[in-house]
């Protein structure tokens, strides 16, 4: 199941260092497939996203649109 959410507001606070946090939000933007502008509503900054392409199937990275 999800681990419990982090907003993004807090995340860029406190910058946690080799830790694993759960965000959700909506991809602002989407580079190169492979960095992600990522932004929950809590805050107007955007939480920079690098998606390791070996991690993630092709067709999965091919579904994501910005909104």
């Amino acid at each position: 199941m999800f681990n419990k959410r982090t907003k993004i507001k807090q995340v860029l606070a406190t910058e946690p260092l080799n830790q694993e946090v759960t965000v959700m939000g909506w991809v602002r933007s989407f580079r190169n497939n492979q960095f992600i502008a990522l932004n929950d509503g809590s805050t107007n900054s955007n939480l920079q996203v690098v998606a390791e392409l070996g991690r993630f199937p092709e067709d999965l990275l091919k579904r994501i649109t910005i909104s």
